[in-house]
C-alpha cells in the first residue's frame, strides 16, 4: 500500500469539511490554469461560462466524490442538506401523499436559503434539466447516482445573468465523471429513508489514443439500482394520530373528521362536544357491528365511536425501486475539433399505501335515516371492512441527451455548440382503491348500499362505488446553446477575457386525466396531453467579461491582485416577455492570506411552464376552520364557540395559478478570507430583495393557527397573509345548481378551478364538493401558488476550518453558521412586511441560526468524522393542547444531532488477486443519540401532527453500510 492512500484521504477530508466552511479552498481545486484553457476539454465551474476562470465576486462550494464518500450519505440531495444554506423540508418521501402536496412524484428537491425549489437552478456539466410536475414544476435534486459524479458546485448567488431563469438563490452543478479507465463496484444498505434499502452501482470506463485515426477519446458508462422496503408511520410515536402516551390529543377524531374502524359512525353538526373536545361542534354515535338494519337512537352508542389508529396502515416511506443510467463520452475528431455526448435515464417508482380520509354520507333522504337523531345526521363510512385502503403510485420516467462540439479556434478562442433535450413524463397520482363520495350518496339514496351495515360490500357494489384515478403530466425540454470565449486583449495584469454567445429553447407541459367520477362511478377521462399541452419559446444571448487589473507581479501596495467581472444576459420569453439581466463581482487580494470578494446583480424568474399552463391543476376543497374574524359570519354555530365567530366554511384554494407573473430580483454580498497554515476563516453578507416573489404562501397555517390578535378587526393581518384570507357573502338567494347566484368573488375563484382534488388526492373531479356545494362558503384561504407582494433576505454565513496532523494522525476540524436577519414577507402592495423568522408553523419562516460542525481523523487507511447539525429555537403557534384544541404558543429548544462516519480503504500498486486495484468499506450512523426536537402538536387532522419538516426526517438514529471495490 502506497503512502498516498493517507496523504489522498487527508485532501479528501479537508475538501469535505471545508465544503461547508470555506469554499474558497475547495474552489482551488476546480480553478483550471490558463494553459488548460486553449485545450480541448470541458471545464466546468459553476457560475461563468469563461472557460479558465473562476467566478468573481463568488466562492462556489465544491463537494469531490471523495468528500461524499466521507459523509456516509446515499444521494446529493441528503448531501446538499448537509449545508447551512439549504433549508430541509424539500424532501421527497410520502408522508402521506397529502402532506407531499405539489410533489406527487415523490421527488426530492434542493432549497437554497429557503427561497422555494424553484429558486434554484439544477443543472449536469453547466446544462439545463428538464422539470417535472402536473400541479408545480420541480426539479430532481438527484439527477444522476452519487457514483456518476466528479464533483457538486453550489453556488449560493443569483445567476441569472449566467444562466438565465431560475438562477435566483443559486445554482447547483453535477459535473460528471469523465475519464475514469476501469470498473468499480459498490453495495450498499442503510435504513436513511425509514424502510431498508439496497442499492447496488457498477461504473465501466475506457479511454483509448486513437479510434480508427480520429484520435483519442474516452466513455464511462454509470448504473445504479435501488430498492427500498416502506416503512410504517405506526412505527414512530409522533407519527400516530393517538398522541395520548406522549401527553398530546387523539387527533383519530378531529372535528368531522375520524379514522373509521371496521363499523361505521354517526355525526351531527350542533352544540360543542364537552365529552370529546376535539370533535368541536359534532356529536358522534358509534354503530354497532351488523348490518345496518334495525337501528334505533337507543342502539347507537353516544360519544363513543369506531376508530383505528390510522398510522397502522399509513406508509410514511413508500416501497421504492429506482434504477439510474448515465453515460458519457467524448471523442477527437481532429486535433481541434472534438465530439462530445451524454444520456441519463431514470425511472422510478414509489408504491405507498393508507386509508381513505373520512367518506362521509348525509342520511336525510335516504331509507337508512334514523329517527331520534338530527336531521343533518351523517355516516362516516368505514372502507376498511370493504377490505379497501388508498394505494398510490408515483411513476417517473426521465430522459435527457447532449449532444455537441467542442472546437479550439485561432487566437486561443474556443467554441462549443450542443443540442440537450429533456422529456419527463410522470403519474403525480395514480391511485387504485379510491371511494366515490358522490357515487356512494347516490347509491345509499337509491337503497343500493347501507352505509350503516359493517358487513364488507359485494364485488358489484365495490365496483359500483370505489375505481382508480390516474392523474400524469408529460415535460419536455428542447434546448440549442453556441458559445464562443477566449482573451479579447492584454492588459498589464493579464488579457481580458470574455464569453458570449446565445442560446434557444422550448419548454412544454401537458397532463392527462383518467378518474371514476359523478354519481354514476363512470370512467371519465377528464383531460388529454393533446388538449391540455402549453408550450413556450425563450431566445437568449449573453456577454461575460473577466478583467484583471492588477497581478502578483506587479508589486501595489494593498493589491497582490485584483480581478474584475461584468456579465449580461438578455432573455425573451413567448408569454411573458423579455428581460434584461447583468452581473459585477470582484476578487481584491489585499494580502497572501486575505482577500475580499462583492458581488452584484439581478435575476429573474419567469413562472414555471407548468405554473403558466392554464389546464395545470388547480384545486378548491371545502373545509370547516375556527373563526375569529367577524367579517366573516356563518350563521349554523353559535357566538362564542372557539372564539366569538363560531367556525367558518372555508373553501381552500391550491395548485397552480395562471394569473402569475415573473418575479424579479436583486443580489449583492460581500465577503472576507483569511488562510493561513492550514487555518482558514471566511465570512459573507448576502442580500436578496424580491418583487412578485413566486411561492406557496402560508395562508393555510396563518388562519388556522391564527388568535384573536390575528385579524384585521384587533389590528392583526394573519401574519402577513390576510390579503389570502378573502370574506365570502353568498346572498340568500345563493342556489347551488347556478354559480351565478354566487357572491362574485367567489364565483371568479371557482372559475379558475379545472379539477378538485378529492379526498385529498383520491380522486380529480369536475363534479367536486365545492363545485357542488358552494353556498355554505363564507371564506376563501387562497394557497395556490402566487406572487407575494415583495420579500427582503438578508443573512450572514461564516465559516472556519483547522487542519493539524498529531504524530501519524491527521485531524481536521471545521463550524459554519448561517445567520438570518432578515426574511421580510409583504403579501401585496401597501401591505405591510412581516418578519417570518423563528416561527414553526409558516412553512415560509426560517430559522435565525443554522448550522454544522465536524472533526475527522485519518490514521493509516482508517478515517473517522464526527458532525454535529444544529438548528435554533423556534416559536410554535397554534399549538393544540391534550384535549385537541388550541392553547398558548410555546418556544420550542434548539435542536442538534450527531452523525458518525468510520471507514476503511486501500489502494494497490499491483492488483490483488489479478483483478482487485482498491477497496474502502464504510459504515455510518447519523443521529447517534437518537435525540428528537422537543413535542408539539401544530394540525390536527392528520398523521404525522406531532412532527414538522423544519426538522428533517422523522426517523431517528439511522445505519448505512457500504463496500466499494476498485477493478
Amino acid at each position: 500500500m502506497m503512502n498516498r492512500n493517507l496523504l489522498s484521504r487527508t485532501t479528501a477530508a479537508a475538501a469535505l469539511l471545508t465544503q461547508f466552511s470555506m469554499p474558497a479552498m475547495a474552489q482551488e481545486v476546480a480553478r483550471p490554469t490558463q494553459a488548460k484553457a486553449t485545450e480541448l476539454e470541458e471545464i466546468v465551474v459553476v457560475g461563468t461560462q469563461i472557460a479558465g476562470a473562476a467566478p468573481v465576486g463568488s466562492d462556489p462550494v465544491v463537494v469531490s466524490r471523495e468528500d461524499a464518500a466521507l459523509t456516509g450519505l446515499a444521494n446529493p440531495a441528503d448531501i446538499l442538506r448537509r449545508m447551512p444554506q439549504v433549508v430541509s423540508g424539500d424532501v421527497g418521501f410520502q408522508g402521506g401523499t397529502a402532506n407531499q402536496g405539489y410533489n406527487g412524484s415523490q421527488m426530492d428537491t434542493i432549497n437554497l436559503r429557503g427561497l422555494g425549489a424553484g429558486a434554484t437552478l439544477v443543472l449536469v456539466d453547466g446544462r439545463r434539466v428538464v422539470g417535472a410536475g402536473g400541479a408545480a414544476t420541480a426539479t430532481d435534486a438527484n439527477q444522476v447516482p452519487l457514483a456518476a459524479l466528479e464533483r457538486l458546485e453550489i453556488l449560493t448567488d443569483g445567476a441569472s445573468a449566467v444562466y438565465g431563469s431560475d438562477a435566483v438563490a443559486g445554482v447547483v452543478n453535477f459535473v460528471l465523471r469523465k475519464d475514469y479507465d476501469g470498473v468499480e463496484a459498490t453495495a450498499r444498505v442503510d435504513d436513511q429513508s425509514g424502510g431498508t434499502q439496497y442499492g447496488a452501482t457498477l461504473i465501466a470506463g475506457t479511454v483509448w489514443e486513437d479510434l480508427g485515426g480520429l484520435g483519442g477519446g474516452n466513455i464511462l458508462v454509470t448504473y445504479e439500482h435501488l430498492d427500498r422496503e416502506s416503512f410504517n408511520a405506526g412505527k414512530i410515536a409522533r407519527l400516530r394520530q393517538d398522541l395520548r402516551p406522549l401527553g398530546g390529543p387523539d387527533l383519530r377524531v378531529y372535528d368531522d373528521d375520524a379514522t373509521v374502524g371496521f363499523s361505521p359512525n354517526i355525526i351531527s353538526q350542533g352544540l360543542p362536544n364537552s365529552t370529546i373536545p376535539q370533535a368541536r361542534a359534532y356529536t358522534y354515535w358509534g354503530v354497532p357491528s351488523g348490518d345496518g338494519t334495525g337501528l334505533t337512537a337507543g342502539s347507537l352508542a353516544l360519544n363513543q365511536p369506531n376508530l383505528v389508529e390510522g398510522a397502522d396502515y399509513k406508509d410514511w416511506t413508500g416501497e421504492q425501486v429506482r434504477d439510474q443510467l448515465a453515460v458519457y463520452f467524448n471523442q477527437s475528431l481532429t486535433t481541434n475539433l472534438e465530439l462530445f455526448g451524454s444520456l441519463s435515464y431514470t425511472d422510478r417508482e414509489t408504491v405507498s399505501e393508507h386509508l381513505s380520509p373520512t367518506v362521509k354520507v348525509p342520511l336525510l333522504g335516504t331509507p337508512y335515516f334514523i329517527a331520534g337523531l338530527p336531521a343533518n345526521q351523517t355516516v362516516q363510512y368505514s372502507t376498511l371492512k370493504d377490505g379497501q385502503t388508498r394505494v398510490f403510485s408515483a411513476q417517473a420516467e426521465t430522459i435527457g441527451a447532449v449532444l455537441g462540439l467542442r472546437a479550439s479556434l485561432p487566437g486561443n478562442w474556443a467554441a462549443e455548440a450542443y443540442l440537450n433535450y429533456g422529456r419527463n413524463q410522470q403519474c403525480d397520482s395514480c391511485v387504485t382503491g379510491a371511494i366515490n363520495t358522490a357515487a356512494l350518496t347516490a347509491q345509499a339514496q337509491a337503497g343500493n348500499i347501507n352505509p350503516l351495515s359493517s358487513v364488507p360490500l359485494t364485488a358489484a357494489q365495490l365496483d359500483l362505488v370505489y375505481g382508480n384515478s390516474r392523474f400524469e403530466s408529460r415535460t419536455t425540454l428542447e434546448d440549442a446553446v453556441l458559445k464562443f470565449n477566449g482573451p479579447l486583449f492584454d492588459l498589464p495584469a493579464g488579457p481580458v477575457r470574455a464569453a458570449v454567445g446565445g442560446e434557444f429553447r422550448t419548454e412544454a407541459n401537458a397532463n392527462r386525466n383518467l378518474s371514476r367520477t359523478g354519481p354514476t362511478n363512470a370512467l371519465t377521462q377528464l383531460s388529454n396531453y393533446d388538449g391540455s399541452e402549453f408550450d413556450r419559446d425563450i431566445g437568449s444571448v449573453f456577454l461575460e467579461l473577466n478583467i484583471p487589473l492588477v497581478n502578483r507581479g506587479m508589486d501595489v501596495a494593498l493589491i497582490r491582485s485584483l480581478t474584475l467581472s461584468a456579465s449580461a444576459r438578455y432573455d425573451d420569453y413567448s408569454d411573458v416577455g423579455g428581460t434584461t439581466n447583468p452581473r459585477l463581482g470582484f476578487n481584491w487580494d489585499l494580502t497572501d492570506q486575505f482577500s475580499l470578494r462583492g458581488s452584484w446583480g439581478t435575476s429573474f424568474r419567469a413562472p414555471s411552464v407548468t405554473d403558466a399552463n392554464p389546464y395545470a391543476v388547480t384545486s378548491g376543497t371545502p373545509s370547516r376552520v375556527p373563526n375569529y374574524d367577524p367579517r366573516i359570519t356563518n350563521g349554523v354555530l353559535p357566538p362564542g364557540f372557539l372564539g366569538p365567530f363560531g367556525i367558518a366554511n372555508a373553501a381552500l384554494m391550491l395548485g397552480s395559478n395562471p394569473d402569475l407573473v415573473p418575479e424579479e430580483s436583486e443580489n449583492w454580498s460581500l465577503g472576507a478570507s483569511f488562510e493561513h497554515e492550514g487555518f482558514n476563516i471566511g465570512l459573507t453578507y448576502w442580500n436578496i430583495s424580491f418583487d412578485n416573489q413566486i411561492i406557496f404562501p402560508g395562508s393555510i397555517p396563518a388562519y388556522l393557527q391564527a388568535t384573536p390578535a390575528s385579524v384585521p378587526a384587533n389590528g392583526g393581518n394573519y401574519d402577513g397573509w390576510g390579503a389570502l384570507i378573502i370574506p365570502v357573502n353568498n346572498p340568500a338567494s345563493c342556489n347551488n345548481a347556478d354559480l351565478g347566484t354566487a357572491d362574485p368573488t367567489l364565483q371568479r375563484f371557482l372559475e379558475s378551478v379545472n379539477y378538485d382534488f378529492v379526498s385529498s388526492g383520491g380522486d380529480y373531479s369536475f363534479a367536486s364538493p365545492l363545485k357542488n356545494d358552494f353556498c355554505r362558503v363564507n371564506v376563501i384561504i387562497d394557497s395556490r401558488i402566487q406572487n407575494v407582494g415583495s420579500v427582503e433576505q438578508s443573512g450572514i454565513d461564516f465559516n472556519t476550518s483547522y487542519a493539524h496532523q498529531l504524530g501519524d494522525v491527521n485531524l481536521i476540524g471545521q463550524l459554519a453558521l448561517s445567520y438570518q436577519l432578515e426574511n421580510d414577507i409583504s403579501t401585496g402592495p401597501g401591505v405591510p412586511a412581516v418578519s417570518q423568522i423563528g416561527n414553526l408553523t409558516d412553512p415560509t419562516s426560517l430559522f435565525e441560526w443554522r448550522g454544522t460542525a465536524g472533526l475527522t481523523a485519518l490514521w493509516n487507511g482508517f478515517d473517522a468524522t464526527v458532525m454535529a447539525r444544529y438548528l435554533d429555537s423556534m416559536l410554535a403557534t397554534g399549538q393544540l393542547g391534550a384535549n385537541g384544541l388550541p392553547g398558548p404558543d410555546r418556544n420550542m429548544s434548539s435542536y442538534t444531532v450527531f452523525d458518525l462516519t468510520l471507514g476503511y480503504g486501500a489502494e494497490f500498486d499491483e492488483r490483488r488477486l489479478g483483478v482487485l486495484r482498491g477497496w474502502r468499506a464504510q459504515v455510518a450512523i447519523t443521529n447517534v443519540a437518537d435525540d428528537e426536537p422537543d413535542f408539539m402538536v401544530t394540525s390536527g387532522d392528520s398523521s404525522g401532527a406531532a412532527w414538522n419538516f423544519k426538522y428533517g426526517l422523522p426517523f431517528g438514529r439511522t445505519y448505512s453500510a457500504q463496500l466499494t471495490a476498485r477493478f
